[in-house]
Formats: structure tokens, C-alpha cells, sequence
């Protein structure tokens, strides 16, 4: 005779979990002494496939915080480190900065408080030097 008295399920903490958001498109604008915004698209996990995010300055200074909202509804807010990349592999034009950070908040229950955050972009300024763009390296994607 077997009898089941019940079970028990233990989670570790949030920033152990493995739950996981990855872009296969990024684009974007910073303008120096204002916003950095732009656009994610091609996203797996329950974010609707695609977000736009906007930061206060900061790409610029190598260290920001920026939020994700998804197109169903949700958010994600990383907190992440910017530094140039040796070489421009994937980079058509302009150069390759790499950025990694963790997921500071989120609503959004396909990552969790603490996962990774890894991209990189191909940033490349504009005639006045005051605005750049933002594009995905070939072959990149924006993981969450």
C-alpha cells in the first residue's frame, strides 16, 4: 500500500530561475544630453514578439538602465555596462559596443529579477555627432 502524503516544491531565488528572453532585431537612436530609444523585434517568450525601450542618458556614459515595453502589456527594466568591443565583427559601418547587465524588474514572466542581460549593437553617429544609431551586429541578438 502506498499512501501520498502530499509534495513539496522548492524554488531557489528569482535570480536562479531560468527563464529567458531573446531578440533577434535591435534598433535604435542616442542623442547625447537626452534619450536613448529605439526598438527589440523577433522575441520569443510571452512578450507579444516585439518591444520598444527608452533609457535616460546614459549609453553614452557606459552605464545605464533601461526599460522594455513589450508589446503585450509587460516590462522589463535592465541595468547594464557598455564598452567597446575589440574589432567590428558583424558592424557594416561605425563600431561595435558589447553590453552586459542583469535584469533589475519585470512584469513580464519570461525572465526573472537577476538573469543575465548580453547584446551587442553597432553604433555609428551622424553628421553632427550628436545623435547615433543603433543596429544589431549580424548575426546578434539582444538576450534577456
Amino acid at each position: 500500500m502506498v499512501a501520498t502524503v502530499g509534495s513539496a516544491v522548492l524554488a531557489g531565488p528569482a535570480w536562479a530561475q531560468k527563464h529567458s528572453i531573446t531578440c533577434t532585431g535591435f534598433t535604435g537612436m542616442i542623442v547625447l544630453q537626452g534619450d536613448t530609444f529605439g526598438s527589440v523585434s523577433g522575441c520569443s517568450g510571452d512578450t507579444g514578439g516585439s518591444g520598444t525601450y527608452m533609457s535616460g542618458p546614459g549609453f553614452s556614459v557606459h552605464a545605464t538602465r533601461m526599460t522594455v515595453a513589450w508589446e503585450n502589456g509587460t516590462s522589463t527594466t535592465v541595468g547594464f555596462f557598455t564598452d567597446v568591443s575589440n574589432g567590428n565583427k558583424g558592424c557594416t559601418s561605425g563600431f561595435k559596443m558589447k553590453a552586459k547587465g542583469r535584469v533589475s524588474a519585470d512584469t513580464n514572466g519570461s525572465t526573472a529579477y537577476g538573469a543575465k542581460v548580453a547584446f551587442a549593437f553597432c553604433e555609428l553617429p551622424t553628421a553632427t555627432n550628436e545623435i547615433y544609431t543603433m543596429t544589431m551586429p549580424t548575426g546578434g541578438k539582444f538576450k534577456l
